[in-house]
């Protein structure tokens, strides 16, 4: 039997497909966020922390199950916060992946292991 994971992973990717050629340009960067309004911000990031958990069921995440306890950890409003605090203290990353730039500003406001 195939693996519900590897199923879904499979489903997804070609749902993707006819989307593959903005895909480079599709992610929001810092500059994007910051346009946000608050409520948007915080639905942003709950979509961000949904996926991440959504990925890591059946795998290890790759040794960052802290990550996972930080977000478990913590409300909206903490990661919000920590998220903001970030942005505001790094303006040159702006152009730089939303995304990404998350996952980095829990490392610094959560450590618990390396993130790297």
């Amino acid at each position: 039997m195939v693996d519900r994971f590897v199923l879904k992973s499979c489903l997804f990717l070609i749902l993707l497909w006819p989307f593959a050629p903005v895909s480079a340009e599709a992610y929001l960067t810092l500059e994007d966020y910051r346009q946000l309004d608050a409520s948007h911000q915080r639905a942003w990031i709950a979509g961000v922390v949904d996926g991440l958990l959504l990925m890591s069921q059946g795998n290890t995440f790759s040794g960052r199950r802290w990550l996972l306890d930080c977000f478990r950890e913590r409300t909206m409003d903490q990661l919000h916060q920590a998220f903001s605090k970030y942005i505001k203290a790094n303006p040159d990353y702006w152009e730089y992946a939303a995304a990404g730039e998350f996952a980095m500003a829990m490392n610094e406001s959560c450590p618990k292991t390396s993130f790297w």
